[in-house]
């Protein structure tokens, strides 16, 4: 069965299961911008994106059914176009110092056909738990398991597992410490590599992947209209291969947070300005440091790879680094209980503005986006 089949049935499947119930949340949510900088490299290609979203979920006596879509959509370059659909449940648990929550969700993506590589599947469980034995403390942690089945490239099907702990002290000063600490494990499949040995049977597999993702974050209440906090994030990225790059420009799918170590900070403050009226400021500076990640000659006159005599692509360093930063300001009106109702109706506007400096001069960029976003949000 394909997998728009099987999300059809799936969702036709909640939609009868909570037909009879009485109460449903529904949240509508649109972005509408330009990007100076669409796929982010040397070479800028501007254009518009519009991203509607929609959920729909159900909350019963200790537990969620939910939906969630969310349908990407450039303009002009609309081979990027993209949908990722999502349904699951979630089940609470609720003492009066210690609430636990495990469920699981099933989700899919769906591209244009340039980049159906990009497609996949999605299964996965979560526990979660919040224990607050004193007043000034609570300890959080959980446990997730995920397996993704990419259709197009089956070298790329992993299962990922993940650990996460954090502590947040509350401080009589208003502020919080917090500390956090992820463990993330990631195990691929085996596979049928493509050979012209057709007596060749042996499944090859890709190696497995693991780091630790460690935080800490202090945030600080200035009063009831001002407040912001300040986190650095550290990613420790043991892992020995990068199995990631399909060719010199584009990336895999699974090319993310497992294809990198380094660090990065970010702060935010926060303006309550009247009870409706809000602004934000959020800075972010970074520095990546990238696993096997070697750098390529490239003719930027011509736009091609340079190659050698045997038609290999030249290598003229070994490891890509990059560092950079992000700077957003954005401002929001918020409406409450809308015709008596329980919803809110909310407008932001944003403008960010991306930095990127690294010694792969391909991948050094700048880019400016902004946009408006409409969200409405209806509980009944």
């Amino acid at each position: 069965m394909s997998s728009i089949g099987t999300f059809r049935i799936s969702s036709f499947i909640l939609f009868l299961t909570s037909i009879t119930l009485s109460q449903w949340n529904i949240s509508l949510d649109t972005f509408a911008g330009h990007d100076k900088n669409l796929i982010r490299t040397y070479n800028p290609i501007e254009d518009q994106i519009v991203i509607p979203q929609i959920g729909l979920s159900y909350t019963g006596n200790q537990y969620e059914v939910y939906y969630d879509g969310s349908f990407t959509q450039i303009v002009n370059n609309n081979q990027y176009n993209n949908a990722v659909h999502a349904i699951g449940f979630d089940f609470y648990r609720d003492t009066d110092r210690f609430h636990q929550n495990f469920g699981s969700d099933y989700s899919i993506r769906i591209d244009q056909e340039e980049y159906q590589y990009f497609d996949f599947r999605e299964v996965g469980g979560h526990y979660q738990f919040m224990l607050s034995p004193v007043d000034w403390f609570i300890l959080r942690g959980g446990a997730t398991a995920d397996y993704i089945q990419y259709p197009q490239e089956e070298a790329w099907n992993h299962y990922e597992t993940g650990l996460s702990l954090d502590q947040r002290f509350l401080l009589p000063t208003r502020s919080t410490l917090l500390f956090r600490l992820n463990y993330l494990y990631r195990n691929f499949s085996p596979y049928q590599p493509d050979s012209v040995d057709q007596n060749n049977t042996s499944a090859d597999e890709l190696p497995a992947l693991w780091q630790i993702v460690g935080a800490v974050r202090f945030a600080q209440s200035f009063g009831e209209h001002l407040g912001g906090y300040t986190e650095l994030e550290y990613r420790h990225n043991p892992s020995q291969s990068n199995p990631y790059q399909i060719d010199l420009v584009s990336f895999s799918p699974i090319d993310d947070y497992f294809g990198y170590s380094g660090y990065r900070w970010n702060s935010t403050l926060k303006w309550k300005i009247t009870p409706r009226f809000w602004s934000k400021v959020d800075f972010t500076l970074y520095r990546n440091t990238y696993l096997n990640r070697p750098i390529y000659a490239y003719d930027f006159d011509a736009g091609t790879w340079i190659t050698d005599t045997d038609g290999n692509y030249t290598v003229i360093g070994d490891t890509r680094e990059d560092r950079g930063r992000t700077t957003e300001l954005s401002a929001g009106y918020k409406l409450n209980n809308l015709f008596e109702k329980a919803s809110f109706l909310e407008l932001t506007g944003a403008v960010t503005f991306f930095n990127n400096r690294s010694n792969d001069k391909y991948f050094e960029y700048t880019d400016v986006l902004y946009g408006l976003r409409v969200s409405y949000n209806l509980q009944w």
